[in-house]
């Protein structure tokens, strides 16, 4: 009898005793978690000021647009997360190119790549800006870069 009730007595403790281990990991994956939910809005807030900044400007592609007599109204909100989506208008003496692009990913990678590919689209020259060419060119200059 008395060896039943040490029996118990000691499963008891045991068992606490890995509650309580339990409840410690618990709380350090909390933690975790919570950490990484303030870096994440961090890293969303940084990427949304890199996309209103660098890569869409409302009033400049309307201005170009303007310039060729089309007349247009823009509307531009960025969403609660940043994102790979981006615009670029590019205008020569003939004619404005409108380039809708997404690159891969959320967040602050995704906001610098469309930046890098953005910058990429403004830096080729054509006097025609036929999509082929621009598609053409930016590959290349993709496949030189990386």
């Amino acid at each position: 009898m008395v060896f039943e009730v040490v029996v118990a007595y000691l499963n008891s403790v045991l068992r606490k005793n890995h509650l309580a281990v339990e409840a410690h990991r618990l709380q350090a994956v909390i933690k975790m978690r919570d950490e990484m939910e303030i870096h994440r809005r961090y890293d969303d807030e940084i990427a949304q000021k890199i996309q209103a900044k660098f890569l869409m400007n409302d009033a400049a592609c309307s201005a170009k647009l303007a310039q060729k007599g089309i007349k247009v109204s823009m509307f531009h909100r960025s969403p609660l997360s940043a994102s790979g989506d981006f615009y670029i208008c590019i205008s020569n003496a003939l004619s404005v190119t409108i380039i809708l692009g997404d690159t891969a990913g959320h967040g602050v990678t995704a906001a610098f790549q469309s930046m890098i590919v953005s910058n990429m689209i403004a830096q080729i020259e054509s006097p025609f800006w036929h999509s082929s060419e621009v598609l053409s060119a930016l590959n290349l200059n993709i496949i030189d870069t990386f």
